[in-house]
């Protein structure tokens, strides 16, 4: 599989820069639709090297999925298939922007909305949230799981416990729908040149020493309401999107940069997960050192000296916030403009790779550090067995 992975990549590689000279409308549309099978070739490769770990299907699961749908939808609005996309293809698509306004909801009433599926889905005496932990450490929870699937069919997805109609639908979501429609769009997107790489993934073993443990808590507890303000709340939750996503660009990294036999696609999938990914979050911290200013502020508060002030000075800069946005937005296929694909400026500039292993080091790392030590979990934070038991007795006897 190795030999035939190396002739496809350097097969796929040449056809790709015969794409880039060519002056014609038709050059321009192979370096889109090169591209789009990229972003196809390396969701698969994620989903077959990390699907069977425990780890990234606890925690990564649904930033997968709604990559996936985010695809998807480029893809047909790039290359115009006769194609209906399934809706929840497209709302959930529409999860990668991490705040703002939805309709008529803003960034509080989003909070209150996914709280409150959490809160009834769950029994008074039952904790309500469920965070993945390695250690100590939080890496994701169920509130992330929950936001992905905001404005959908799905968005209480919780209802899967006790509604088996809902769960034979969210299933066939999962194992039909998104599966037919990654077979139906592949053809507009796979020719004679890249179908032989498209199809020959080297799959990565995942060496993880320790599994994560899921710790669940009541939502009440884990964001005090006793002594935070309902804007301060917000701040937590948003907090806790980013650091999910900020989890996952660190371990795409681990899987695909810290191995040793690196090769192109491990730096694609690993810069298109950073670009695609932290232009959200950036712009999240930005929002909130803006508009929240005092919430912002007694955050960083929390931290020492050093990681106040980087992280305050990333909140206000704009150049980083703009760089990250021009490769974001590399999301849409470009038919008509030459150079202007994700997959040209991979092989075309190598200050854009230094820059991304860069912005990695000074921008995510620390900015992951700063937020998952904000968040410090104990047991006051849940229900204790004994008291859901003494709880529920209670109920039951009146």
């Amino acid at each position: 599989m190795n030999a035939q992975y190396n002739s496809g990549l350097k097969t796929f590689l040449v056809q790709s820069e015969i794409c880039y000279t060519l002056k014609s409308r038709r050059g321009k549309m192979e370096s889109a639709k090169n591209t789009a099978m990229m972003d196809l070739y390396i969701l698969n490769r994620i989903a077959l090297s990390c699907g069977n770990s425990k780890n990234f299907t606890a925690a990564y699961n649904f930033v997968l999925l709604r990559d996936y749908c985010l695809v998807f939808e480029e893809i047909v609005n790039a290359f115009e298939p006769h194609i209906q996309l399934n809706k929840n293809v497209k709302k959930i698509r529409q999860n990668i922007k991490l705040f703002g306004k939805r309709g008529s909801l803003k960034n509080d009433d989003i909070y209150l909305k996914i709280r409150k599926v959490h809160e009834e889905s769950f029994a008074s005496y039952e904790n309500n949230i469920g965070l993945y932990l390695d250690g100590e450490r939080i890496i994701g929870s169920t509130v992330y799981n929950t936001f992905i699937f905001l404005d959908s069919e799905f968005e209480n997805p919780y209802l899967t416990m006790y509604d088996s109609e809902f769960k034979e639908k969210l299933r066939i979501f999962f194992m039909e729908t998104m599966l037919e429609t990654r077979m139906e769009l592949e053809p507009h997107i796979l020719n004679d040149e890249n179908i032989e790489f498209y199809k020959n993934i080297p799959i990565l073993k995942t060496d993880i020493s320790r599994e994560v443990r899921c710790f669940d808590v009541r939502a009440e507890k884990f964001f005090e309401d006793e002594k935070n303000s309902l804007t301060y709340q917000t701040l937590q939750f948003r907090l806790l999107i980013c650091l999910q996503e900020l989890n996952y660009m660190i371990h795409i990294y681990k899987i695909f940069i810290e191995n040793t036999t690196k090769k192109f696609s491990d730096e694609y999938t690993f810069m298109r997960v950073l670009t695609r990914g932290l232009d959200s979050i950036l712009k999240n911290i930005n929002n909130l050192f803006e508009y929240s200013n005092d919430e912002f502020i007694q955050w960083t508060n929390t931290m020492d000296e050093e990681n106040k002030c980087r992280i305050q000075e990333l909140a206000k800069n704009k150049e980083m916030i703009l760089w990250t946005k021009k490769y974001r937005d590399m999301i849409h296929y470009d038919t008509r403009n030459e150079n202007s694909n994700f997959l040209d400026v991979m092989t075309i500039d190598d200050e854009f790779k230094h820059k991304c292993y860069e912005v990695y080091d000074e921008v995510v790392v620390p900015l992951q550090k700063s937020i998952s030590e904000f968040f410090i979990v104990t047991e006051s934070h849940r229900f204790s067995f004994l008291k859901m038991l003494m709880m529920k007795l209670g109920q039951a006897e009146t």
